[in-house]
């Protein structure tokens, strides 16, 4: 069934004259100069219901339209969900003129289990739609025929432009550096983490925290942070509160909505997502001190170093391996690093002192 005109009327009207001739035994247009407009496309059993009994005065009418008219006056997404009923085969792109050349000469079974379902509108109403013919040009200039359908605008003659084009006014000059100005503004280029899921974001999309602190309480999850330690025998504890990267003061746009509505955000670092501060010892890592403290190992990594920019290109598995020896410190010693870890220079030239500054896989 197609789509009922409820709360916006569709753009044109029939005259009852039109109709009168395609009119259901039972439902008789009367008046000749009545209008009337298009309802829905509806099954002939379900005429009763859509319309009530048959009396000459009804306000729903049935009628039996041709198609090839009908398409005239639907939208394209009508025509698509009428192409369905009657089993025409169309692509999702197509236009609305290719819609309606599929009713041009159509003609099966099914039409006839269908019918048109119009209704009677008042003169105000007829007013309003036609002040909303403006995007309807064409058919006003040719109302010779209500049924004519659209014309269609010729694509072999391409739009002429004129070139050079014009210079443009002061008041475009000054629009174009005002729109500079304002995107280039430290305010929109600054950025700043949001301190429920740790995401870099532009200042404009960060609200303060002060609106939402009593949301902060659904992220509160134990087992999820740890309190640094410095001694083996130090005990294990979660730190207090909600885990928040209490570095930050702000939080993005998206976590503040979802908090307001009482959801934890799907990227929030309660979500098993903490970390938390990362020490001194392990920032600035070169790849190959990364994977002397990773617990999942690359099986290769091919990594080329060029004099005039550098370029890495990586072909990596990851798997579990059987575990010949177990660490229980990480990385290991310097004895066992050549055990561990081995790379193979290929060229036609031996390093020099600059490739090693440049490449990423010594331990320091």
């Amino acid at each position: 069934m197609l789509r009922r005109w409820t709360d916006k009327p569709p753009p044109r009207s029939l005259k009852g004259s039109a109709l009168k001739h395609y009119s259901v035994a039972g439902y008789e247009i009367e008046e000749d100069d009545c209008d009337l407009q298009f309802v829905q496309y509806a099954r002939c059993d379900e005429v009763d219901r859509l319309c009530g009994p048959a009396i000459g005065n009804a306000t729903s009418i049935p009628v039996n339209f041709p198609l090839n008219r009908l398409a005239e006056w639907l939208t394209r997404d009508e025509l698509k969900n009428m192409a369905k009923i009657h089993n025409l085969s169309f692509r999702a792109h197509d236009n609305k003129t290719k819609l309606k050349l599929l009713f041009a000469n159509h003609s099966c079974t099914i039409c006839n289990q269908y019918v048109s379902i119009f209704r009677s509108i008042d003169g105000h109403l007829i007013k309003r739609i036609k002040d909303r013919e403006y995007k309807r040009a064409s058919h006003q200039k040719n109302n010779k025929s209500m049924f004519q359908p659209e014309e269609q605008k010729s694509t072999d003659e391409p739009e002429k432009t004129d070139f050079p084009p014009a210079p443009l006014s002061s008041a475009k000059i000054e629009q174009v550096v005002n729109d500079f100005c304002a995107d280039t503004d430290p305010v929109s280029l600054k950025e700043s983490g949001c301190m429920v899921c740790r995401q870099l974001k532009s200042i404009k999309e960060l609200e303060p925290v002060s609106k939402l602190e009593d949301q902060l309480a659904l992220l509160q999850k134990p087992g999820v942070t740890r309190r640094e330690r410095s001694l083996r025998t130090d005990l294990i504890e979660d730190i207090k509160g909600p885990v928040i990267d209490s570095s930050c003061k702000c939080m993005c746009s998206a976590c503040f909505q979802l908090l307001q509505k009482g959801k934890v955000p799907k990227h929030a670092l309660a979500n098993g997502l903490w970390l938390g501060k990362v020490p001194d010892e392990l920032k600035g890592l070169t790849f190959s001190e990364r994977m002397m403290i990773a617990r999942v190992h690359h099986n290769r990594a091919i990594v080329r170093v060029s004099s005039n920019r550098a370029k890495m290109i990586a072909n990596v598995i990851m798997y579990s391996s059987p575990v010949l020896k177990v660490y229980h410190a990480l990385p290991p010693s310097q004895a066992e690093m050549k055990e561990v870890l081995a790379f193979i220079f290929t060229g036609s030239t031996q390093p020099t002192d600059d490739d090693f500054k440049r490449t990423p896989l010594l331990v320091r």
